[in-house]
């Protein structure tokens, strides 16, 4: 759970506080079995943090119009990859399409439509990739920045800038 809270950019403190205020005691390790329904604080939990991030403003649409994404034109992403997800997001933002450069791609059926290619792999079938699965977690560490992961804008100074959970 503390991984959870850390890319949403929260402090445990306050999510602590959060979950005693709904008489939950949860410890920072508590782990969350995916392949089970969710614990009943957990859906306390997310609609309290819900509540908390609808509030805190979104220059998402802003910081893109910043760095020139809505003036038109054609546009490519590169990425590390694996099956689109940023790109779609993006595509559906901007209302364009874009190209994805990829390390390596899978393309999943409902991004058919994408342009997307992939340079170490390029497959259609996601179960055609397994091989290549091995290394992904491997190569994500090697080329990720330091920074830490993107998790909401801030204005500073007429600016629209990253902010990170580093």
């Amino acid at each position: 759970i503390a991984e959870l809270v850390e890319i949403l950019n929260f402090q445990w403190k306050d999510v602590d506080g959060i979950l005693n205020k709904g008489g939950y005691r949860i410890l920072p390790d508590e782990k969350i079995d995916s392949n089970h329904e969710f614990p009943e604080w957990f859906d306390y939990l997310d609609k309290a943090l819900f509540d908390k991030l609808s509030v805190r403003p979104d220059y998402s649409e802003d910081y893109l119009q910043q760095m020139g994404l809505f003036a038109g034109g054609s546009y490519a992403i590169i990425d590390i990859g694996w099956h689109g997800t940023i790109q779609n997001m993006l595509e559906t933002i901007l209302g364009c399409k874009l190209v994805g450069l990829y390390f390596g791609n899978t393309k999943r059926s409902y991004f058919a439509e994408m342009d997307m290619s992939g340079y170490w792999f390029d497959l259609k079938n996601e179960n055609d990739a397994l091989s290549y699965m091995a290394a992904v977690n491997i190569i994500e560490v090697m080329l990720f920045e330091q920074i830490g992961t993107t998790v909401g804008y801030t204005k500073e100074d007429g600016r629209i800038l990253p902010v990170y959970n580093n």
